[in-house]
């Protein structure tokens, strides 16, 4: 008896430590699963490939999904769908499509269970790509969990472009990006008024590029805690994101090309810039990084000392109730004129009721006063700080 009651013990152990190898229990799986409260259908289009993908509907027998075109019906009576996969390149440019448009999708379960369900904790992950999922599913209304830590080329591109009804995106860990990672992931997602953490401190080239463009509901942006960063990597991230007035400081001291880009431009609410901490520049850094950001009324001190081609292109164009800049170049250089300030301030002020740029010296407000038809005119207010 003694014996007995010993091997149940450590097969009890065994069990609870999770030393099943390969594989999970069934039950503790988290499928990807769509659940809606109406009957919806569910195609799946995209490119020719070859997928090994089974589904369930109500919690029923796996059965193999062969024709994606063919619509699967779930929800309201017939209960939720799962789906499940072995699948290394993920769905690689297959989108799901849902057909009736006025019944909304929760989906919940863990991305991972689409490359492999049977060890997708600890599955290759590394050429997996989701890129363009569930672009424009309009009548999504959550998003699964996204827990990859080793991301490939383009892993998230425009994975949820247009979701117009998802008010908050799940986790992205990853601390290590690629490029186009997380490009245009959430663009167009104007219900979005919540977003994760974003950890990453290594960056690639366009890692950032439009992930939150024209989220017309987000009011906060993440912190951005990584000081080396790549080219083009925050172009455009918040492009157009009308009620954002929450910012958070830019930690990187060195700049690289058009890394700051457009970054801010219509955000119409923003009155106060993030701090900037730039004092290296790359060519195009900053161009229109504030444009027609109407509300903003200072500008962050540009620490920079000295300029690169391009680098302040536009910067304020169209920001009307700005009424302080301050920029601390030391040296004028030939391309001023055509390349780093012309335009800078083109259609900036126009509303407020002062203009005043404090500068590093002389020589800088004279520089500017020859090589900047800017309007309004903010010639008389330059001051040496």
């Amino acid at each position: 008896m003694k014996k007995i009651l010993n091997l149940l013990f450590i097969l009890l152990t065994f069990l609870i430590v999770g030393c099943v190898p390969n594989e999970e229990l069934e039950s503790s799986i988290p499928y990807i699963t769509f659940n809606a409260k109406s009957e919806q259908k569910i195609v799946f289009y995209g490119p020719n490939s070859e997928f090994e993908m089974e589904y369930s509907v109500g919690e029923g027998e796996w059965e193999s999904w062969h024709n994606f075109l063919m619509p699967i019906s779930f929800g309201g009576n017939k209960g939720s769908l799962r789906l499940r996969g072995k699948n290394p390149e993920g769905t690689n440019g297959y989108s799901f499509v849902f057909k009736n448009k006025g019944v909304y999708v929760t989906c919940t379960g863990d991305i991972r269970t689409l490359i492999d369900y049977k060890k997708y904790r600890t599955t290759d992950t590394s050429k997996a790509n989701f890129r363009a999922l569930f672009m424009h599913c309009d009548v999504l209304a959550s998003a699964p969990d996204l827990p990859i830590t080793k991301l490939s080329e383009g892993c998230y591109y425009c994975m949820f472009l247009g979701c117009k009804n998802i008010p908050k995106i799940p986790k992205l860990p990853a601390k290590e990006l690629t490029k186009n990672c997380y490009r245009e992931m959430f663009a167009g997602c104007s219900g979005l008024i919540e977003t994760p953490e974003l950890p990453a401190t290594t960056l690639a080239e366009n890692c950032y590029k439009e992930m939150f463009a024209y989220c017309k509901r987000l009011t906060t942006m993440p912190k951005l805690p990584a000081t080396k960063l790549a080219k083009n990597c925050y172009e455009a991230m918040f492009y157009g994101c009308t009620a954002l007035t929450n910012v958070k400081e830019l930690p990187a001291t060195t700049l690289t090309e058009s890394c700051y880009a457009d970054m801010f431009r219509e955000c119409t609410s923003l009155e106060t810039a993030p701090k900037l901490s730039a004092k290296v520049l790359e060519e195009y850094c900053c161009s229109h990084m504030f444009m027609d950001c109407t509300a903003l009324k200072q500008s962050p001190i540009l620490h920079a000392k000295e300029l690169r081609v391009g680098c302040y292109n536009e910067i304020f164009m169209g920001c009307s109730q700005l009424s302080v800049v301050t920029m601390l170049a030391t040296k004028p250089n030939s391309e001023w004129n055509i390349f780093t300030l012309d335009s800078w301030l083109e259609r900036a002020g126009s509303e407020a009721a002062t203009r005043t740029i404090y500068v590093a010296n002389e020589e800088i407000a004279n520089a500017i006063i020859d090589c900047c038809p800017i309007q309004p005119d903010w010639r008389s207010g330059i001051k040496v700080r």
